[in-house]
């Protein structure tokens, strides 16, 4: 009797013959496809993984603002920066402009701990004060909702 292969499987042609047929793999994504970690970050239940796993097949990738600010959006706040350490290092071209998109998005609580973990990979550090400006326009923001209350 003869053995197949683990990833195969075997059917009997017409004349007693036996066929081998390749079971279909994974194949990774799309390269530079951010939005396939973005819809598997929406239902994840294990988004440091997710991000892992992603980045496996990747290495890196070039997430637009919104992207980035989406990522980290998906997450709770207490986990954000943690979300922003792991995904930081896989991320190229990482700009002023991303990381005033994501301090809108993430909790006023995580903002430092975001910055902190993106900072090491901005790219264009001479645009940093409209970073500066938002986080101060966001703090003024919050203190005004807070005040209101």
């Amino acid at each position: 009797k003869s053995r197949t292969p683990n990833n195969t499987s075997q059917s009997m042609a017409p004349n007693n013959t036996a066929q081998i047929a390749p079971v279909s793999q994974p194949q990774p994504p799309p390269p530079n496809d951010f939005e396939v970690l973005l819809n598997s970050l929406s239902i994840s239940t294990n988004k440091f993984r997710t991000v892992n796993s992603y980045f496996a097949f990747r290495g890196s990738a070039s997430p637009t603002p919104d992207q980035l600010g989406r990522a980290l959006s998906t997450e709770v706040s207490f986990s954000q920066g943690i979300l922003a350490q792991a995904l930081a290092p896989h991320c190229k071209n990482i700009t002023c402009d991303h990381v005033v998109a994501v301090l809108r998005v993430v909790s006023s609580s995580a903002r430092v701990d975001v910055l902190t973990a993106l900072s090491p990979h901005i790219i264009d550090r001479e645009n940093k004060e409209s970073i500066i400006a938002s986080a101060v326009m966001l703090e003024q923001e919050e203190f005004a909702r807070i005040l209101k209350a």
